[in-house]
């Protein structure tokens, strides 16, 4: 993962598998489907 600028936080295979399949509906509601970890951490 290293810093997260390239893997992004819904879409990606970080924790098994991507968190919008283990929570569809949060990740239907967030602004940005694309950020990535390094975004969604504030960085």
């Amino acid at each position: 993962m290293g810093g997260g600028e390239e893997t992004l936080f819904w879409s990606d295979n970080w924790v098994g598998c991507p968190l919008k399949r283990i929570f569809e509906r949060l990740s239907s509601l967030a602004l940005n489907k694309e950020a990535s970890m390094a975004e969604m951490r504030g960085e």
